[in-house]
Protein backbone atom coordinates (compact mmCIF):
# COMPACT_ATOMS: atom_id res chain seq x y z
CA UNK A 1 0.00 0.00 0.00
CA UNK A 2 2.95 2.36 0.87
CA UNK A 3 4.16 1.80 -2.83
CA UNK A 4 0.94 2.54 -4.34
CA UNK A 5 0.41 5.55 -2.27
CA UNK A 6 3.77 7.15 -3.23
CA UNK A 7 2.93 6.30 -6.97
CA UNK A 8 -0.46 8.53 -6.77
CA UNK A 9 1.85 11.14 -4.69
CA UNK A 10 4.09 11.19 -7.71
CA UNK A 11 1.06 11.73 -10.11
CA UNK A 12 0.32 14.61 -8.54
CA UNK A 13 3.09 16.63 -8.61
CA UNK A 14 4.68 15.52 -11.87
CA UNK A 15 4.55 18.88 -13.42
CA UNK A 16 6.86 20.44 -11.40
CA UNK A 17 9.09 16.75 -11.42
CA UNK A 18 9.62 16.61 -14.99
CA UNK A 19 12.96 18.56 -15.94
CA UNK A 20 14.00 22.04 -14.15
CA UNK A 21 16.22 24.71 -13.76
CA UNK A 22 17.24 27.58 -11.26
CA UNK A 23 16.87 31.16 -12.83
CA UNK A 24 20.20 33.12 -12.18
CA UNK A 25 19.73 35.03 -9.43
CA UNK A 26 19.39 39.18 -10.98
CA UNK A 27 18.34 40.23 -7.48
CA UNK A 28 15.42 41.99 -6.24
CA UNK A 29 13.45 43.93 -8.82
CA UNK A 30 11.30 46.78 -8.20
CA UNK A 31 7.77 47.30 -9.77
CA UNK A 32 6.75 50.10 -7.95
CA UNK A 33 3.94 48.62 -5.68
CA UNK A 34 5.68 45.17 -5.00
CA UNK A 35 9.36 43.87 -5.22
CA UNK A 36 9.08 40.53 -7.17
CA UNK A 37 12.19 38.25 -6.75
CA UNK A 38 13.73 36.69 -10.05
CA UNK A 39 15.02 33.61 -8.54
CA UNK A 40 12.17 31.06 -9.57
CA UNK A 41 12.29 27.86 -10.98
CA UNK A 42 10.81 27.14 -14.15
CA UNK A 43 9.26 23.88 -15.29
CA UNK A 44 10.43 22.75 -19.05
CA UNK A 45 9.62 19.82 -20.79
CA UNK A 46 11.61 18.79 -23.58
CA UNK A 47 10.01 17.39 -27.21
CA UNK A 48 10.69 13.71 -26.81
CA UNK A 49 8.57 14.17 -23.95
CA UNK A 50 5.71 16.14 -25.23
CA UNK A 51 5.58 14.41 -27.98
CA UNK A 52 3.58 11.66 -26.58
CA UNK A 53 1.28 13.61 -25.09
CA UNK A 54 0.48 15.81 -27.94
CA UNK A 55 -0.08 12.35 -30.09
CA UNK A 56 -2.40 10.87 -27.16
CA UNK A 57 -4.68 14.28 -27.15
CA UNK A 58 -4.82 14.65 -30.96
CA UNK A 59 -5.66 11.06 -31.06
CA UNK A 60 -8.22 11.41 -28.44
CA UNK A 61 -10.06 14.66 -30.23
CA UNK A 62 -9.53 12.82 -34.17
CA UNK A 63 -11.54 9.68 -32.25
CA UNK A 64 -14.38 11.69 -30.74
CA UNK A 65 -14.61 13.29 -33.85
CA UNK A 66 -15.47 10.83 -36.26
CA UNK A 67 -17.23 8.60 -33.85
CA UNK A 68 -19.21 12.04 -33.59
CA UNK A 69 -19.84 12.23 -37.03
CA UNK A 70 -20.79 8.78 -37.41
CA UNK A 71 -23.19 8.70 -34.72
CA UNK A 72 -24.68 12.04 -36.34
CA UNK A 73 -24.78 10.47 -40.10
CA UNK A 74 -26.01 7.21 -38.77
CA UNK A 75 -28.77 7.80 -36.48
CA UNK A 76 -29.21 11.19 -35.90
CA UNK A 77 -27.15 11.78 -32.50
CA UNK A 78 -24.49 13.45 -31.10
CA UNK A 79 -22.03 11.64 -28.91
CA UNK A 80 -22.30 14.10 -26.20
CA UNK A 81 -26.24 12.70 -26.41
CA UNK A 82 -24.84 8.95 -26.67
CA UNK A 83 -22.98 9.43 -23.35
CA UNK A 84 -26.47 10.66 -22.06
CA UNK A 85 -28.47 7.74 -23.55
CA UNK A 86 -25.85 5.53 -22.49
CA UNK A 87 -25.53 6.78 -18.47
CA UNK A 88 -29.25 6.82 -18.18
CA UNK A 89 -29.76 3.15 -19.92
CA UNK A 90 -27.90 1.28 -17.46
CA UNK A 91 -29.35 2.80 -13.99
CA UNK A 92 -32.55 1.17 -12.32
CA UNK A 93 -35.56 2.79 -13.88
CA UNK A 94 -33.05 4.29 -16.26
CA UNK A 95 -33.28 7.77 -14.42
CA UNK A 96 -30.48 9.59 -12.48
CA UNK A 97 -30.66 13.01 -10.94
CA UNK A 98 -29.43 15.86 -13.43
CA UNK A 99 -26.54 16.16 -10.97
CA UNK A 100 -25.37 13.12 -11.13
CA UNK A 101 -26.38 12.57 -14.88
CA UNK A 102 -23.65 15.49 -15.44
CA UNK A 103 -20.67 13.66 -13.38
CA UNK A 104 -21.57 10.41 -15.29
CA UNK A 105 -21.08 12.11 -18.92
CA UNK A 106 -18.66 14.71 -17.75
CA UNK A 107 -20.65 17.21 -19.10
CA UNK A 108 -20.94 20.77 -17.54
CA UNK A 109 -24.68 21.27 -16.37
CA UNK A 110 -24.97 24.00 -19.01
CA UNK A 111 -24.22 21.89 -21.34
CA UNK A 112 -25.78 19.37 -20.03
CA UNK A 113 -29.37 21.23 -19.89
CA UNK A 114 -29.14 22.24 -23.51
CA UNK A 115 -28.33 18.38 -24.69
CA UNK A 116 -31.11 16.87 -22.44
CA UNK A 117 -33.21 19.67 -23.77
CA UNK A 118 -33.55 18.65 -27.40
CA UNK A 119 -33.42 15.40 -26.46
CA UNK A 120 -36.49 15.84 -24.27
CA UNK A 121 -37.78 17.27 -27.51
CA UNK A 122 -37.26 14.28 -29.71
CA UNK A 123 -38.75 12.17 -26.97
CA UNK A 124 -36.36 10.27 -25.98
CA UNK A 125 -35.82 11.68 -22.49
CA UNK A 126 -38.45 12.67 -19.65
CA UNK A 127 -38.08 15.53 -17.01
CA UNK A 128 -39.52 15.44 -13.49
CA UNK A 129 -39.39 17.97 -10.70
CA UNK A 130 -39.37 16.60 -7.35
CA UNK A 131 -38.79 17.66 -3.27
CA UNK A 132 -35.53 16.24 -2.50
CA UNK A 133 -33.93 16.45 1.00
CA UNK A 134 -31.52 19.12 -0.27
CA UNK A 135 -34.26 20.99 -2.31
CA UNK A 136 -35.98 20.74 -5.28
CA UNK A 137 -34.26 17.88 -7.94
CA UNK A 138 -34.39 17.72 -10.90
CA UNK A 139 -34.50 14.19 -12.53
CA UNK A 140 -34.30 12.91 -16.32
CA UNK A 141 -35.42 9.34 -17.38
CA UNK A 142 -34.55 7.50 -20.13
CA UNK A 143 -38.16 6.82 -22.59
CA UNK A 144 -38.83 3.75 -24.20
CA UNK A 145 -38.17 5.60 -27.50
CA UNK A 146 -34.60 6.61 -26.30
CA UNK A 147 -34.06 3.02 -25.44
CA UNK A 148 -34.65 2.25 -28.89
CA UNK A 149 -32.59 4.99 -29.85
CA UNK A 150 -29.51 4.13 -27.67
CA UNK A 151 -29.68 0.32 -29.61
CA UNK A 152 -29.46 2.00 -32.81
CA UNK A 153 -26.61 4.36 -31.46
CA UNK A 154 -25.23 1.85 -29.88
CA UNK A 155 -24.39 -0.27 -32.84
CA UNK A 156 -22.72 2.47 -34.61
CA UNK A 157 -20.73 3.45 -31.91
CA UNK A 158 -19.54 -0.27 -31.39
CA UNK A 159 -18.72 -0.43 -35.11
CA UNK A 160 -16.76 2.64 -34.72
CA UNK A 161 -14.75 1.81 -32.11
CA UNK A 162 -13.81 -1.66 -33.62
CA UNK A 163 -12.80 -0.07 -36.50
CA UNK A 164 -11.29 3.16 -35.55
CA UNK A 165 -9.43 1.24 -32.48
CA UNK A 166 -9.70 -2.40 -31.54
CA UNK A 167 -8.36 -3.52 -35.15
CA UNK A 168 -5.45 -1.62 -35.08
CA UNK A 169 -4.29 -2.65 -31.00
CA UNK A 170 -3.19 -5.72 -30.11
CA UNK A 171 -4.72 -7.08 -26.41
CA UNK A 172 -1.43 -5.94 -24.60
CA UNK A 173 -1.62 -2.51 -26.43
CA UNK A 174 -5.44 -1.98 -25.20
CA UNK A 175 -4.15 -3.38 -21.92
CA UNK A 176 -1.52 -0.70 -21.64
CA UNK A 177 -3.58 2.34 -22.89
CA UNK A 178 -6.15 1.01 -20.46
CA UNK A 179 -3.34 1.53 -17.76
CA UNK A 180 -2.27 4.54 -18.98
CA UNK A 181 -5.72 6.01 -19.15
CA UNK A 182 -6.29 5.24 -15.47
CA UNK A 183 -3.06 6.62 -14.29
CA UNK A 184 -4.11 10.07 -15.56
CA UNK A 185 -7.50 10.38 -14.22
CA UNK A 186 -7.94 11.05 -10.71
CA UNK A 187 -9.10 8.67 -8.69
CA UNK A 188 -13.16 9.55 -8.42
CA UNK A 189 -13.33 9.72 -12.45
CA UNK A 190 -11.26 6.31 -12.30
CA UNK A 191 -14.10 4.96 -10.46
CA UNK A 192 -16.72 6.59 -11.97
CA UNK A 193 -15.16 5.71 -15.75
CA UNK A 194 -14.71 1.85 -14.05
CA UNK A 195 -18.61 2.23 -12.68
CA UNK A 196 -20.15 2.94 -15.83
CA UNK A 197 -17.85 0.50 -18.23
CA UNK A 198 -19.23 -2.05 -15.97
CA UNK A 199 -22.68 -1.33 -16.36
CA UNK A 200 -22.75 -0.32 -19.92
CA UNK A 201 -23.18 -3.92 -20.70
CA UNK A 202 -26.33 -4.06 -18.86
CA UNK A 203 -27.74 -0.92 -20.79
CA UNK A 204 -27.04 -3.22 -24.41
CA UNK A 205 -28.70 -6.06 -22.53
CA UNK A 206 -31.35 -4.03 -21.22
CA UNK A 207 -31.80 -2.29 -24.99
CA UNK A 208 -32.06 -5.46 -26.65
CA UNK A 209 -34.43 -6.85 -24.42
CA UNK A 210 -32.42 -9.29 -22.47
CA UNK A 211 -33.18 -8.26 -19.08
Amino acid sequence: MTGARNGHAGRADIAVRLVSRSVPECGPQETGVVTVSASTRLAEVSAEQCLPVQVFLHAARLLESELNRRLCDGVGVTYAQFQILAALACRPQRRLRMTDLAAAVGLSRSCLSHAVARMEDAGWVRRDTRDAGDGRAVDTTLTDLGLDMFAMANSVYARGVRELVLDYLTGDQLQDLRAASAALLPLPDAAAVATTARHFDLGQRRAAGHC
